[in-house]
């Protein structure tokens, strides 16, 4: 069932905020403002290295995203994804570097439902895609010559949300099906926040392979019930909607 329905059972609900909530709440928003200092201050310093640095490597990256949606509804699986884009790096010394990224990246989840208690049967499938913009900001330590680790906070501006559904209501042997796709933009945040860890291996020839782990960590759901009966986005626990993807890159540093 579409994302625009509001239903007892389905990716929108209702629900009453209590205190526990608010005070989760309050955490949550106390570790994006946390985050973004920590986006800010590495943006920061890594600006101003490619402005003072002789040693930029600019380069070029993509590959693929294994995708989903951290939350409390149960059954959110992997999407297939993909991100390309470009690089920045410099390093500032023997066993360290900063790399700058910015990548186009097609992230989100999907779901299936199905029901049978006679004379009902009911199925339904949906499979949300979000493009974001990303920002990472990656500190890079060489263990041996053409291997490193990174780690590294991520900011993400999100430019398209679509949902694609299909679902099917069987009542004593009649069938009625509805699908499409639908535009969801409006039910998230427009800034994602989150954290990276992967490593990397360089060639000689300057081409390159990373695989990296995506973890979300704000709340990218719009539906936060500080009003009673206001929708929620995917499961009954507005704060548990986050990105979370593992990422398998190849690039060349020119």
């Amino acid at each position: 069932m579409p994302l625009h329905y509001t239903t007892s059972g389905g990716l929108l609900n209702s629900c009453i905020v209590l205190p526990h909530q608010l005070k989760k709440l309050n955490i949550s928003i106390k570790l994006e403002l946390k985050m973004k200092k920590l986006v800010l201050v590495l943006v920061t310093l890594s600006l101003s290295q490619l402005g003072f640095s002789q040693k930029v490597r600019w380069g070029a990256k993509a590959g693929y995203n294994l995708a989903t949606l951290d939350g409390d509804y149960s059954g959110i699986d992997y999407i297939s994804g993909y991100h390309v884009g470009g690089l920045a790096e410099v390093k500032v010394s023997l066993k360290f570097s900063l790399q700058t990224e910015l990548l186009y990246s097609l992230e989100g989840g999907k779901y299936a439902f199905e029901l049978n208690e006679a004379p009902f049967a009911v199925k339904a499938s949906e499979k949300v895609k979000l493009g974001y913009l990303n920002l990472p900001v990656m500190v890079k330590y060489f263990v041996v010559d053409g291997f490193t680790f990174e780690a590294g906070p991520q900011i993400g501006y999100l430019l398209s949300g679509k949902s694609d559904y299909a679902s099917s209501v069987t009542i004593n042997g009649e069938t009625i099906k509805e699908s499409g796709t639908i535009d969801v933009k409006d039910n998230l945040k427009t800034l994602s926040y989150g954290f990276n860890v992967g490593i990397g291996y360089e060639l000689k020839n300057n081409l390159f392979f990373q695989a990296r782990y995506h973890l979300g960590l704000s709340n990218n759901s719009k539906a936060n019930n500080t009003t009673e009966g206001e929708d929620d986005f995917i499961g009954s626990d507005p704060e548990k909607l986050k990105n979370q993807s593992f990422q398998f890159s190849i690039g060349y540093k020119f």
